[in-house]
């Protein structure tokens, strides 16, 4: 007898979404908000027979290989598709702003870009617990396809580990049983990574309530913080109310966006050995400690020239405050903490922003909810530039060739060569589109890297995302989409051979 098909992605994640509409529905009905409420409960009844009718209908076939071309279609048809789903209880419990607003903002969510679309003062509570919900679980979705999906296709920074297994860069595509993998692995994949997942939320959940957060605020904070999007009640950019004690609570939680091998020591498996090898932690230690004494003794020797305070307690708030906002923005959060806020008073210059946007695109770990270029393919980049250095002073010497730490370096030129056209493509269209070339800098970098916050943090002038036109909310829309998958799955969709055996 053939076994029975695993439930297909398109199939299983909108009934997931399906399952937590039923948290703002009772939500809503709790705390008066009814018709809210029931724009969430019929929107779940829907989804969970619709989707259930489709689950039950696919269980009837037998499984079938799923070819790297159809894996890869289906992820660009699930972010581009489910927002609408997403939308439809948000833009009804809403009523006050077009569909298109809605889209935006639930793809924001998904990838966890974490764009405020809307005023906050806008949105009732049970809206932001929504959108946060979206974030949580697309931060989770990050998770379960990064080691379902892109480590067998060796994308999503694991080109740069492989082996020579399976790729889709060469000519062999790997046997049925492994192209099945890809997509039997995810349904496990999940239930291996939830625990971890949700333990980690509830821990930051708890620490809240126990520094007096309301529940409502700590619950977005904490689903905030494991998806890396940002979102917040208050408005993008405003700073932390929660004190340094939580602010160093998120610092802690923001490793498992930094490392790959702390993710997966969370869900069970014994890695921690390699963690002091591990070159995305040196990396973002080294770019982390460097930038925050840069900040400090900016502001520093700017207190000193106009005679500000210089107490130690003053400079030890302002020196936490650069060190914590820099990790925010390095895994792609983009919180703000108090001490950023206290620097500028205290010496009377500007946030650097600047060097937060270049924070954003250099981005987390691979395997993480972090977007951006990736903390692996910089210290891959920087390797062989100090490498070559090395060659250059000593041409003489003997040096050892490895195959593949040229192929991932060649690989990690490939993505930042094709990361700097997206930024290019992404600025003209939202140029056609109207914007200024300020914005549209800002708005290119936070849409590529999945960075949200940077609009209100960077931009020189507050962005209003409804005035802007239908034709600049499309181009957000798929920019999100292609950070969040990187641009080498739509390079890998342009190999002819990919199409061929699919």
């Amino acid at each position: 007898m053939p076994r029975r098909s695993p439930t297909h992605i398109l199939v299983l994640v909108p009934l997931w979404f399906a399952g937590i509409m039923m948290v703002p529905a009772v939500h809503g009905f709790t705390v008066g908000t009814s018709s809210e409420g029931r724009a969430f409960l019929y929107a779940a009844i829907l989804s969970l027979f619709g989707f259930g009718f489709a689950r039950v209908a696919q269980s009837s076939s037998p499984i079938r290989p799923t070819s790297q071309r159809n894996m890869l279609i289906t992820l660009l048809v699930l972010f581009l598709l489910l927002p609408i789903i997403l939308a439809v209880p948000y833009h009804d419990a809403l009523k006050t702003t077009s569909f298109l607003n809605a889209y935006l903002d639930m793809v924001s969510a998904l990838t966890t870009t974490g764009l405020q679309v809307l005023d906050p003062d806008r949105l009732s509570e049970t809206l932001h617990l929504w959108r946060a919900l979206v974030a949580w679980v697309g931060g989770f979705l990050l998770w379960v396809l990064a080691w379902s999906v892109f480590m067998p296709l060796n994308l999503g920074g694991y080109e740069h580990l492989s082996r020579g297994n399976m790729t889709v860069w060469g000519g062999d595509h790997g046997s049925t049983r492994q192209q099945t993998l890809a997509s039997v692995r995810f349904s496990s994949e999940a239930g291996r990574l939830l625990p971890a997942y949700a333990g980690l939320t509830l821990l930051v959940f708890i620490f809240l309530l126990s520094n007096g957060t309301s529940p409502l605020e700590a619950a977005v904070f904490a689903m905030g913080v494991l998806s890396t999007s940002g979102i917040q009640i208050a408005p993008a950019g405003t700073p932390l109310t929660v004190g340094p004690l939580m602010e160093a609570t998120f610092a802690v939680f923001f490793i498992f966006s930094v490392s790959r091998v702390v993710v997966n020591a969370a869900a069970g498996a014994p890695s921690l050995k390699n963690l002091r090898n591990d070159q995305e932690l040196r990396m973002a230690a080294f770019l982390v400690l460097s930038i925050t004494l840069a900040i400090f003794f900016k502001h520093y020797i700017g207190a000193t020239t106009v005679d500000q305070d210089e107490s130690l307690r003053q400079a030890l708030l302002v020196l936490w405050g650069g060190f914590f906002t820099t990790v925010s923005f390095l895994v792609t959060a983009g919180y703000i903490s108090e001490g950023w806020a206290a620097a500028q008073v205290w010496s009377g210059l500007n946030g650097s922003s600047l060097v937060l946007l270049g924070l954003a695109l250099v981005g987390g770990g691979i395997a993480t909810t972090a977007g951006g270029i990736k903390l692996l393919r910089l210290a891959l980049l920087l390797g062989h530039t100090r490498s070559e250095m090395q060659k250059l002073i000593s041409p003489s010497q003997i040096t050892r060739n490895d195959a593949e730490e040229i192929r991932a370096t060649m690989m990690a030129w490939v993505f930042f060569m094709m990361f700097a056209v997206s930024l290019a493509v992404v600025l003209l269209l939202l140029a056609f589109s109207g914007v200024n070339f300020e914005n549209g800098i800002v708005l290119t970098v936070a849409t590529l890297s999945n960075t949200g916050p940077l609009t209100a943090v960077a931009a020189m002038e507050p962005i209003d995302f409804v005035s802007l036109g239908d034709l600049s909310k499309y181009v957000l829309c798929i920019a999100m989409v292609v950070g969040r998958l990187e641009t080498l799955v739509f390079v890998a969709l342009l190999n002819p051979e990919l199409w061929r055996s699919g």
